[in-house]
């Protein structure tokens, strides 16, 4: 027994000797202060989180933030040196990748503090802080993250994607793209076209409408049999503004949209 207590009070000295030569202490007299106050401190990190996570998902519905769900925390550990400046922050728990960024921009931008001391001595200190998070925005990410995995292109929606100004925009800017590349690659006196336009050409190229609108992945789908045309009907497409998503069931979804281009040539 008397064996034990002296291994004991041994291991006891020897952790307090490895605190001591690091010089970062955990136990403290005089804990480091927050230039205006602890209960300032805690209203200053509350309405920071708060404010970022607004920003960060503009579509939190005020009713779902107020239902009375216990927070989730974010728990950091910093370093408070003997000048009161904050070092070496890191996670102890984290939530979500761009939760836990939030909570470090929050810590490396935190004023100088009193330092906490021992003897009445300023010293190096850790310091464990929580930061929390309502439950309602990781649903939000979980949902966005759903979304963001959805591979599925559908041809077929309840809402399809609309052009930005309706069908009349799309078959106007369609006929103004056609009639200014003819005058730009083929002028009334290449022997292409034998000296003058002869007929219409027309190809079908089809293309995917991504959640934010963007047109990638276009494709003849149906060949002129003349190049230039089919380039043409390439070349409006990737020149095309974001169109307004399709939706399935609530949720934009990526869309396959197929688009006849005819070149109008007299």
């Amino acid at each position: 027994m008397k064996q034990f207590i002296a291994t004991f009070f041994l291991l006891i000295g020897l952790c307090n000797m490895a605190t001591a030569q690091e010089g970062i202490f955990v136990h403290y007299e005089k804990m480091p202060e927050y230039p205006d106050g602890e209960r300032q401190w805690k209203k200053d990190r509350d309405t920071y989180m708060e404010t970022r996570l607004k920003e960060l998902f503009p579509e939190a519905h005020p009713d779902s933030l107020a239902t009375d769900e216990t927070k989730r925390r974010i728990i950091m550990q910093f370093t408070i040196d003997k000048k009161g400046e904050v070092q070496m922050p890191s996670i102890l728990r984290g939530l979500h990748p761009m939760l836990d960024n939030e909570a470090f921009r929050y810590v490396r931008q935190l004023p100088r503090f009193k330092p906490g001391t021992i003897k009445r001595e300023p010293r190096d200190v850790k310091f464990t802080l929580p930061l929390f998070v309502h439950p309602y925005y990781l649903r939000l990410l979980e949902r966005k993250e759903q979304q963001s995995t959805d591979t599925t292109v559908y041809k077929v929606v309840e809402k399809m994607p609309e052009y930005p100004g309706g069908v009349k925009q799309l078959v106007s800017d369609v006929h103004i793209f056609g009639q200014k590349f003819i005058k730009r690659h083929f002028p009334y006196d290449n022997p292409y076209f034998g000296g003058h336009f002869l007929y219409n050409r027309y190809s079908m190229v089809s293309f995917v409408i991504h959640e934010n609108g963007q047109v990638t992945d276009a494709v003849i789908t149906r060949s002129s049999e003349d190049p230039h045309s089919d380039r043409a009907a390439l070349l409006f497409v990737k020149s095309m503004p974001r169109w307004i998503p399709g939706e399935q069931k609530g949720k934009k979804v990526k869309v396959k949209f197929t688009l006849p281009f005819t070149l109008h040539l007299q």
